[in-house]
Order: structure tokens, then sequence, then C-alpha cells
């Protein structure tokens, strides 16, 4: 029993000593300049760059304020993801319009993928999925297109009117039900009845799963990515669980409403 659990005890330390130089090794090479950058706040640490300064909460007003000290265009390093924060107008047109084929790629958030997000079109890298999504969002969404669902959106518009009337109150709560109506009615022909309606709760739960991520660089596995492949007992491994589970909500708010459509389906050819 004791040179069993002396055995567990090394084989433990050695996979930690194994990661730790596996992290440095990873952070060392990323965090060599290769190029030079926009100014930002002085990194705390050579491993973990900027990550204390990250902001916990409301991170606009965080910006904001590093935007008035060091420019339009500030620079962050959190472990190895490089942020490049955009203050103006004119900076986010320069960098997404005018040099779009340099910076229009997407980074990979690997938290965001173990959740199960990674099919989600703002998640997604060029190449051949991307452009299929394009292609089908322009045909649903372009000037003509969106023309048929300006009466279904009418009579959204106006139960919400009438639900604001009755409780001003509930401004924030009644605004995130119209928004779920109409995007139901759109995507699925599924119309909203009354607050708490499972496909709506079943979407806010998964959003609100996908915002716990924040900024890159919250979860260390963002930026070493070997991380997932580590066992989820081991001490830091916990996001391994997290993830897993909240994987279960994209899947149910894809799903969930796209098996009730076919339903519908088989009950018109019936």
């Amino acid at each position: 029993m004791v040179f069993l659990m002396n055995s567990v005890s090394f084989g433990t330390l050695s996979l930690g000593a194994v990661l730790s130089a596996l992290t440095l090794i990873t952070a060392k090479l990323y965090t060599r300049n290769r190029l030079p950058l926009p100014p930002g706040p002085p990194k705390k640490s050579w491993l973990s760059g900027n990550a204390a300064d990250m902001p916990k909460g409301h991170p606009w007003l965080k910006f904001t304020e590093w935007a008035r000290g060091y420019g339009d265009i500030v620079h962050l390093r959190v472990h190895t993801n490089n942020i490049i924060i955009l203050s103006s107008y004119e900076g986010i047109l320069e960098l997404f319009e005018k040099r779009r084929a340099l910076y229009s790629q997407r980074p990979r958030r690997m938290m965001i993928l173990m959740m199960g997000w990674g099919k989600l079109i703002a998640f997604t890298g060029h190449g051949k999925r991307w452009k299929a999504y394009r292609k089908y969002a322009n045909s649903g969404f372009s000037k003509t297109a969106v023309l048929k669902y300006h009466g279904g959106q009418t009579k959204d518009v106006h139960v919400f009117l009438q639900r604001l009337l009755n409780s001003p109150e509930d401004f924030a709560k009644q605004l995130n039900m119209l928004v779920g109506m109409i995007i139901m009615r759109i995507t699925y022909g599924y119309q909203v009845q009354e607050a708490g309606d499972p496909f709506v709760t079943i979407s806010d739960e998964a959003i609100a799963s996908m915002s716990t991520t924040g900024v890159a660089g919250r979860y260390l596995v963002d930026s070493y990515p070997f991380l997932r492949f580590i066992p989820t007992w081991l001490p830091g491994m916990k996001f391994k669980a997290m993830a897993q589970e909240w994987s279960k909500l994209p899947y149910r708010m894809v799903e969930e409403p796209y098996q009730w459509v076919r339903k519908q389906m088989v009950r018109v050819d019936l």
C-alpha cells in the first residue's frame, strides 16, 4: 500500500514537472517579440503578462481607461495571447476593412471549442465552412430577403409594447424576450407565447455559459492548449469538467427547436 501510494505520488509529481516544463517552453516561444507592438500597460509578469490586469466585469470601462493613457490601439499579453484593443472607428476601419486580408482570421479559443461552440460562425476560421455559412447568411438576410420578416417582427413588437405598457419595470426582461421571439420566428417558424418559454430559456442559459469565458486568456487552456489532454482529476483541471457540462447547452439550444420543426413537418405531411 505504501509502495502504491509512493508510486502514485511520484507519478503525479513527474506529470506536474512535465506540465511545468511544457508551460514554460510554450510561454517562452510565444512571448518572443517578433514585431513591434502597440503600447499598453506594463506586464506584471514575464509568464502571465497582463493577466492580473484583465477586468473581471465590464471590461469596456477598463479598456476606455487604457485608451486614454496609451492611445486608440492598445496591446496586452495574457499568457500566450496577444490582445489588441481598438477604441476608435478609424482604427477598426483600417485593420478590419482596409487590411482585412491580414487581420480577419479569428483566433482559436480552446475553451470555447471545448464548450461546443466551434461550429458557430463567430468562432469559425476562414475556410470552406465559413464561406458556406456566409453564403447562407447572405441569402437569408440580404436587403431584399429581410423584407419577408417584417410582418412577423411587427407582430412581435406589438406584443412587446403591450407587455411593456403593463409592466414597464421589466423593460430588460421584456426586451430580451422580444429578441428571442424574433429569432425563433425567423429561424424556426416558432412563436414564443409567454415568458419562460423552454426554447428561449435554454438559449439564455447557453449564451450565459459562453459569456463566462470572458476575453481570451481567462482559462489557461486558451493559452496552453495541451492542457485539454491532462486528466481531469489533477489540480487546476476543473475547467475540463465545466466545459463538458456546459457543452450540453449549445447542443440543446440548436437540437431541441430543430426537432420541433421536424415534428411539425411530419404533421403537415400527414
